[in-house]
């Protein structure tokens, strides 16, 4: 299972936050960095507030992914990139907190799971070495001692109320432990014993877990808000706590947005939600009836092209017993099977009945094998159930009743098998209710969908809503309209006692099932009898009988007249859905649409649109794809340069090690706790790992240490540069260390992590040297070329005080130095120009243009267009005469710039003063001169 685009996104987003932490050691400024790269402002009055600092000390960040986004599987995969970002050490412990027992289940279960793919990717990035725990196996020490805690990941799956107390007195997890006496004598950490709770005697499971200082990770983070739950977590002694929820809550600092169109983007969820309001509640009924018998035609048909099985599945909401006349549970299913509908098909789930669990175990509603086509509950269904043939959500409530639906609309979102169905109706989901007061209704819905984390944006209605709403004659008429029932019989449905007794007065004859009416077999004799026949023409597996081998033309053909209105309608519905989703996506912003300030974007001017959408491209470098498998197409195609390509062929095993360990300072990072709260606990490796390595080591005869010496050093290189083989890491590595007298082998003991880092360093320093060789031999053989490609997006991101000069090609340009001005206002007064942009800097700005050579990516300051089709580009240098990495810039570009095969696009760095003689470098004047010659 691999990442979905959006997934891979939030990684990197974490993955950002954590390099900025590592930089700047400070929790509070990499999140500011974060977003303000993003083009976002991070302020008490901006749409972004400032970083809360609700644990001290511990960065606490949150993923913002609506229901159906795959938090759990993203959140496996952001593991291992904390680990590597925050420590060094072998000891990498989880503690997982889950908010009810449903969802508890599930995480272990699947965790445990070899075979799941959220297993699977902790295995993948921890080489098999992974073991979850349940609260019951680690209070007992199955699996769970020192020594198995010191070379795996250890994975502890809890549910927040077996930690969230006020009393811990009494409570096994905090009282001393004799199955956990091997931390007693044999800590992970030698000698180190944590101040928190001074009251609990060691070992303790709970003092135990702290010691270990775990990676938190809080699902459903919404239900960890107060105070206590903030006490649990601060409890836990975390390193890093990442919480994951759809619907953040104000304290949360929020370090990445999936937005729902995304999802929509990915086939993750059934998108819109298509609402429509009934006439009584047999009309509701009715409906949800024939929508899943249309709906499982749909995807009869489906599979015959597909072959994907979906069994379409109805959620039915009763009314809670709270008087006399109540719809409860047990007269929707006596309705449904006086209606003809099987038993079998019939599921009650409530607080007091769960026919969705047999002899223990959850019905498996996914299999081809289960019946169940409508589950009847009353709230149950809440966070933590999962079931993507959920496909309609049919509120049964008396008319002046408030139609409570929020708590279940999330459960209707998810999309089959997380892929397209070709036949639209299956790729939306659909409320019916019965509601006096639609508008109250549509709220509900609405709040139904915050919950999952969507907006308003994400439901339509079936009928008109003002119409519903405001106009009674209207929405009666509308509602005959759609499901084929005149106006005549749907009052007197309206004015039937009960929605779901009796014969509906419009419906006398008894031998035809009016969708709007009552729901046939109510009554006694032979007419109802036929009518059950004629509307519930299926057999016992629920398959329509006459449909279940015809065409998807075929089915559409049958689809009843007023519901044909309903389709069309909902057709049209996620028609305009998607392309509202559609351009979304094009708007080219990294920043989710919630926090961008509309002052702060900006558009092309008018006069330069045309242009840039249709003509001005800009260059970068590709490699060739050679046409030539069974699996591409016969052209040949092209990639982007990257260091992934141009690592190829790299044999650090072959590379020199020459390393000048006599200049270096051994030194250890620590940091002072008096530095502030902003200050994580741990980057890299605290003094407490380096000590307990150094302890660990002493354990272990001298001929062994230098093997333990380098499997460490392996582990550690092999994290940071991926793109290289373990087996020419670890010949590298034996290389190094056997070369080590005695005393060097010591002082690398005691300075283990100052060792690393100059090791990794020279690797570095090989690599960037490698990638601008092969970059430059490839190039000469024309195996990397040129091709102009880059467009400008026609509106972006500019935030905060804008320039505002002449000639500018957006409404507002970003913010410039006094020599950057300096050379602006000269380029504004020559004639020949035509406009002039200030390039973005950041990765993360989507509009920014880069000069991609793979051992180094350039942005440039300025774009510049001249009246007759220059394009130039310029990367300024003020007071400074430029160093090492100016120099590899201006040689980049001027790479571009000879082997582009375009005489109307240039590249300079340009200085304010003294001139370095090197290629691409030119003086302020000397620029100048040649600028008006264009």
């Amino acid at each position: 299972m691999e990442l979905k685009q959006y997934q891979s996104q939030a990684l990197q987003d974490l993955k950002t936050y954590l390099g900025y932490l590592n930089q700047y050691h400070n929790n509070a400024k990499a999140y500011t960095l974060l977003w303000e790269n993003k083009g976002v402002k991070v302020g008490s009055k901006e749409k972004m507030k400032p970083y809360k600092n609700v644990l001290p000390r511990v960065p606490h960040v949150c993923f913002k992914v609506p229901t159906g986004g795959g938090k759990t599987f993203l959140a496996c995969a952001s593991v291992k990139p904390i680990f590597d970002a925050l420590t060094m050490s072998n000891v990498k412990a989880v503690v997982w907190l889950v908010p009810s027992d449903a969802i508890l289940s599930q995480t272990i279960r699947n965790l445990k799971n070899t075979d799941h793919p959220y297993r699977q990717r902790l295995d993948r990035d921890f080489g098999g070495k992974v073991t979850v725990y349940t609260k019951e196996e680690a209070l007992n020490g199955q699996g769970f001692n020192p020594s198995a805690v010191r070379d795996q990941l250890s994975v502890f799956v809890f549910s927040y109320d077996s930690f969230r107390t006020g009393k811990k007195e009494g409570r096994k997890a905090y009282q001393q432990n004799g199955q956990l006496s091997s931390f007693k004598n044999d800590t992970v950490y030698p000698g180190y014993r944590i101040e928190y709770a001074p009251n609990e005697e060691w070992p303790s499971l709970a003092a135990v877990i702290r010691s270990l200082e775990p990676v938190v990770v809080v699902d459903e983070s919404h239900h960890a808000q107060t105070d206590l739950s903030i006490d649990m977590l601060r409890g836990f002694n975390p390193v890093f706590t990442l919480d994951l929820t759809a619907t953040p809550r104000p304290n949360s600092n929020i370090i990445s947005v999936v937005e729902a169109w995304k999802l929509k983007a990915e086939h993750m969820v059934k998108l819109p939600v298509i609402v429509s309001n009934q006439r009584g509640q047999g009309a509701v009924l009715d409906a949800a009836i024939k929508m899943q018998k249309l709906l499982e035609e749909q995807a009869v048909a489906d599979e015959k092209e597909t072959g994907v099985y979906i069994r379409p599945i109805v959620l039915l909401q009763a009314e809670s017993r709270n008087k006399n006349d109540s719809t409860t549970y047990e007269k929707i299913k006596q309705k449904l099977v006086d209606g003809g509908i099987p038993a079998a098909q019939i599921a009650i789930k409530t607080a007091d009945v769960n026919e969705l669990k047999v002899k223990g175990r959850d019905v498996d509603l996914l299999s081809r094998a289960c019946p169940i086509r409508y589950i009847i509950t009353v709230n149950a269904l809440k966070e933590g159930w999962d079931c993507p043939f959920a496909y309609v959500l049919a509120t049964i409530a008396n008319r002046s009743s408030v139609v409570d639906v929020e708590q279940i609309v999330g459960r209707i979102l998810r999309l089959p098998h997380a892929r397209e169905a070709k036949r639209k109706f299956l790729n939306m989901s659909y409320v019916f209710t019965n509601s006096g007061d639609f508008q109250s209704t549509l709220d509900k819905v609405v709040k139904g969908l915050n919950n999952a984390g969507f907006s308003k944006k994400e439901y339509r209605v079936a009928i008109g809503e003002e119409e519903a709403v405001t106009d009674t004659d209207a929405s009666t008429q509308v509602m005959a309209n759609l499901f084929g029932v005149s106006a005549g019989e749907t009052e007197a449905q309206e004015n039937s006692a009960d929605g779901l007794s009796g014969r509906s007065a419009g419906n006398a004859d008894g031998n035809a099932m009016q969708p709007g009416g009552t729901l046939p077999g109510s009554g006694n004799g032979s007419a109802d009898t036929e009518a059950i026949s004629e509307f519930m023409d299926m057999d016992t597996t629920g398959r329509p009988f006459a449909q279940a081998s015809q065409s998807y033309e075929e089915v559409g053909n049958n689809i009843p007249e007023g519901m044909k209105a309903f389709f069309d309608a909902a057709s049209q519905q996620q028609n305009e859905y998607d392309e509202q989703a559609k351009a979304a996506a094009q708007q080219n912003f990294d920043a989710p649409t919630e926090y961008v300030d509309e002052s702060d974007v900006v558009y092309v001017r008018e006069e330069f649109r045309e242009q840039i959408r249709d003509t001005v491209r800009l260059p970068k470098f590709y490699y060739k794809i050679p046409a030539s498998s069974l699996f591409s197409s016969d052209t040949e195609g092209k990639e982007p340069v990257t260091k992934e390509f141009l690592s190829k062929d790299f044999k650090l095993s072959q590379q020199n090690t020459e390393i000048d360990f006599e200049s270096m300072n051994a030194e250890i990072y620590s940091f002072d706790v008096e530095m502030g709260d902003e200050t994580p606990k741990r980057c890299k490796m605290s003094k407490r790992d380096a000590d307990a390595f150094k302890a660990a080591l002493k354990l272990v005869p001298p001929e062994s240490r230098k093997k333990q010496m380098k499997a460490k050093l392996v582990e550690q290189i092999n994290e940071k540069y991926n793109t290289l083989s373990q087996q020419e890491i670890e010949i590298y590595i034996d290389h190094i260390i056997d070369g080590m007298n005695a005393d060097r082998l010591a002082d690398m003991e005691e300075n283990f992590l100052a060792y690393s880092e100059k090791v990794a360093n020279k690797i570095k320093t090989l690599l960037d040297g490698w990638y601008e060789k092969r970059f430059t031999d490839l190039l000469t053989a024309q195996e990397i070329f040129v091709d102009f490609t880059f467009a400008f997006s026609e509106k972006a991101i500019v935030p905060g005080n804008k320039s505002e000069w002449k000639k500018m090609l957006y409404t507002g340009e970003g913010k410039m130095n006094p020599f950057e001005q300096s050379l602006i206002e000269e380029i504004c007064g020559m004639d020949n120009i035509l406009w002039w942009h200030r390039n973005g800097e950041k990765p993360y700005d989507k509009n920014a243009w880069c000069i991609n050579g793979g051992f180094l990516n350039h942005y440039p300051d300025f774009i510049i267009m001249t009246k007759k089709g220059h394009l130039v580009a310029v990367e300024t240098k003020g007071e400074q005469l430029g160093n090492a990495e100016s120099f590899a810039k201006a040689r980049l570009g001027h790479l571009l710039d000879t082997h582009d095969n375009n005489d109307k696009f240039s590249y300079f760095m340009v200085f304010e003063k003294e001139k370095p003689d090197r290629p691409g470098c030119k003086g302020w004047q000397e620029f100048l001169n040649l600028l008006e010659k264009w």
